[in-house]
């Protein structure tokens, strides 16, 4: 699992969508995305080692969040 910034995060998985950073840390904060507050700096938890039937990569998810699909 790595732990990006939510800037370099929207630059590698929402580039094509209009998502402030600010919609990213609400959506850690409400426990959409896995993140953290690390010394005030938000960091986003992105797996993108993880295979399986039932994984989603972050764009995908973010997709979902966006079209309101849980």
């Amino acid at each position: 699992m790595r732990k990006i910034r939510v800037a370099k995060y929207i630059r590698e998985y929402l580039a094509d969508d209009p998502v402030s950073s600010q919609t990213v840390i609400n959506w850690i904060k409400s426990g959409v995305l896995k993140g953290a507050k690390r010394g005030g700096i938000w960091l986003v938890h992105v797996d993108d080692t993880h295979e399986s039937m039932t994984y989603q990569s972050p764009k995908d998810e973010c997709f979902n969040i966006l079209m309101g699909a849980n």
